[in-house]
C-alpha cells in the first residue's frame, strides 16, 4: 500500500507525498527496531533473573554438602589421630576399630554444585549479568572452586599407595563389611605403617584446609546473591500478615 502510494505521487510529482512516505517508512522501521531492542532487553534482564536465582539455589546446596563432607572428613580425622597416639602410647583401650582406621585413609573430594557456573561462564552466558562486580565474583568464585578441587585431586593421587600401606594391615571380620580389625601390637611396632598413617592424617588436614576454602568462597557468593536477589525479602515480608507467608 505505501508502495503504490509512493509510485502514485512519483507520477504525479507530488513531493511533499513522497517525502511523508519515506519519512512513515523511516519511522516505521525505526519504531520497529526499538521494539525488537526492547523485547531482547527484556528477555535478557529475564534470563539474568533466572541464572542468579539457580546460582543461589547451587550455592545454598554446595553449602550444605560442604558443611556435611567437612564434617565427615574432621570426624574421620580425628578418629584416625586417636588411633595413631594410642598406638604410640600402647594405649589399647582407646584404640579405635578397624573401621575408624579405615576411614581416616579417605580423602573428600568436594562437591559444590557447578551446574549453574559451568552455563554461566562456559556456556558464554556472563555477558547476561549487568552488575560487572557480579560478574568478577562469580568467575572468582568459578576459578576459586576449580583451584582447589585441582589440589584435591592433585593430592589424591599421590595418596593410594600409602591408603594401601595401611589397608593392607586391615583384617576382615564375619560380620559384615563393617566388621573390620587389626593387630595392635603389629601395627604399634610397624614403623612404616605409623610413618604413612602419620602421612595420611597430614593429608587428611590439608584436604579438610581445601574444603574449608571452597565453603567460604561458596558461602560469599550466596551471601552477595541474597542481597542482589533480596531473598529475605520475597520470602517473607516484615509487614506481610503471618497467615499470607504461612501461605
Amino acid at each position: 500500500m505505501i508502495l503504490a502510494r509512493i509510485t502514485r505521487a512519483l507520477r504525479e510529482q507530488n513531493w511533499f507525498a513522497v517525502s511523508l512516505e519515506f519519512v512513515i517508512v523511516i519511522l516505521g522501521v525505526v519504531i520497529g527496531f526499538q521494539i525488537t531492542a526492547w523485547n531482547e532487553a527484556r528477555t535478557a534482564v529475564a534470563l539474568e533473573q533466572i541464572y542468579l536465582e539457580r546460582l543461589h539455589d547451587d550455592m545454598a546446596r554446595s553449602r550444605a554438602v560442604l558443611e556435611a563432607e567437612i564434617a565427615n572428613s574432621r570426624e574421620w580425622h580425628e578418629d584416625g589421630d586417636a588411633i595413631r597416639i594410642a598406638l604410640l602410647t600402647g594405649d589399647r583401650e582407646t584404640a579405635g576399630t578397624g573401621w575408624q582406621l579405615n576411614a581416616a585413609t579417605r580423602l573428600v573430594v568436594g562437591s559444590p554444585q557447578m551446574g549453574t557456573l559451568n552455563e554461566l561462564i562456559s556456556g558464554g552466558q556472563m555477558n547476561l549479568i549487568r552488575d560487572p562486580d557480579l560478574r568478577r565474583r562469580i568467575a572468582q568464585t568459578d576459578a576459586q572452586l576449580r583451584s582447589y578441587a585441582d589440589y584435591i585431586a592433585l593430592m589424591s593421587n599421590t595418596a593410594p599407595p600409602f591408603m594401601y600401606t595401611i589397608q593392607s594391615r586391615l583384617e576382615t571380620g564375619t560380620g559384615g563389611a563393617e566388621d573390620v580389625h587389626f593387630d595392635f601390637d603389629a601395627l604399634a611396632a610397624d614403623e612404616e605403617f605409623l610413618n604413612a598413617f602419620g602421612h595420611m592424617l597430614r593429608l587428611s588436614s590439608v584436604n579438610r584446609y581445601w574444603l574449608e576454602g571452597m565453603l567460604t568462597e561458596v558461602n560469599e557468593l550466596e551471601a552477595i546473591l541474597t542481597d542482589t536477589l533480596d531473598i529475605e525479602a520475597a520470602i517473607a515480608p516484615a509487614d506481610a500478615p503471618e497467615e499470607m507467608v504461612a501461605e
